[in-house]
This record gives C-alpha cells, sequence and structure tokens, in this order.
C-alpha cells in the first residue's frame, strides 16, 4: 500500500513544482513576439508575477500603429488541475467590455471556455488552442449592434438574438 501511493504523490508534486516554477514572464514575451508578427504591440503594462499568478495592469493593445483597446486588468491564475484567465474593463471605441473569463482544465487543457459578461455586451464561446478557432455568442445591446453594424455582418443571426461568431487566427 505505501509503495503504490509513492507514485501519485510523486505526479503530484512534480505538478505543484512544474506550475509554481514556470517562467510565466518568457511565455508572455514569446507570445508577445508571435503577436507582432500580426502586427499588434502591448504597451505601458505594469507585469507582476507569483507562484500560480501571472497579472498585467493598464495595458495598451495596438494594431498597426493604431490604439485599438485597452486593458485594465489581464489576471491569469492556475492551479493543479485548472486554470482561469479573467480581463477586467476591456474599454474600445466607446464600449467597455466589464469582464471576460476564459476557463480551461486538466480534461480539455487546449480548449478554453469562454465567459463575456458587460451591459452593453454578453456571450460565451470556445477557444480551440491547435486550431486557433474561436466560436463566439453574443448578445449585444440594440445601440452596441447599430455602432458596429460591420462587425455583426460578419456573424449569424441565431433566433435567439444571438450572433454566432467563428474566427480563425
Amino acid at each position: 500500500m505505501r509503495d503504490s501511493m509513492k507514485y501519485p504523490l510523486f505526479v503530484i508534486v512534480f505538478l505543484f513544482s512544474f506550475i509554481a516554477f514556470l517562467p510565466k514572464e518568457n511565455i508572455y514575451f514569446y507570445y508577445l513576439e508571435k503577436l507582432q508578427e500580426k502586427n499588434i504591440s502591448v504597451q505601458n503594462e505594469e507585469r507582476s508575477s507569483g507562484a500560480f499568478r501571472f497579472s498585467i495592469l493598464n495595458s495598451d493593445v495596438f494594431y498597426k500603429d493604431i490604439n485599438a483597446f485597452k486593458i485594465e486588468s489581464f489576471e491569469a491564475s492556475y492551479y493543479l488541475v485548472s486554470g482561469k484567465i479573467d480581463i477586467l474593463n476591456v474599454m474600445f471605441d466607446g464600449l467597455t467590455i466589464d469582464n471576460i473569463e476564459l476557463k480551461w482544465n486538466i480534461v480539455s487543457p487546449l480548449k478554453f471556455d469562454i465567459v463575456i459578461l458587460s451591459d452593453q455586451l454578453s456571450g460565451y464561446g470556445t477557444y480551440h488552442l491547435l486550431e486557433r478557432d474561436f466560436e463566439l455568442y453574443l448578445k449585444p445591446s440594440a445601440k452596441v449592434v447599430k455602432k458596429y453594424e460591420t462587425f455583426w455582418s460578419f456573424g449569424e443571426l441565431m433566433p435567439s438574438g444571438e450572433y454566432k461568431i467563428e474566427y480563425n487566427l
């Protein structure tokens, strides 16, 4: 009995140590390089990291040198069998999205579940890491539909009033 407990305990300690000592800032810089290949840059951010979290505060996101949007807070939290990314107060051309939450778990580590909450826009969806596919179901207010009419034309209006948006990065 005692020997049979060594292996699971070893795996748990290994995973715990792997997550705690993961070079989170190096991973961040790797993805920044990948974004720059697509003319996207992040500036003015304040970074901090801990054993099981990585945070970015007050970042400006630029697309082709145009200030596309501002993110007040981005926090990634890592747990033994799951993880969560909270993005708070995304400001884009007069539209503020209060909370975007991405979750993953050990059962499907390459798939993120997405929840978007705001007064003017709410939705849910998935992002598949390997295929780089987004599938979002967004329910905007009438004001948002009118203001961003061109964007909504790329989606499919569902009977529930939600727009189905599919996008491949």
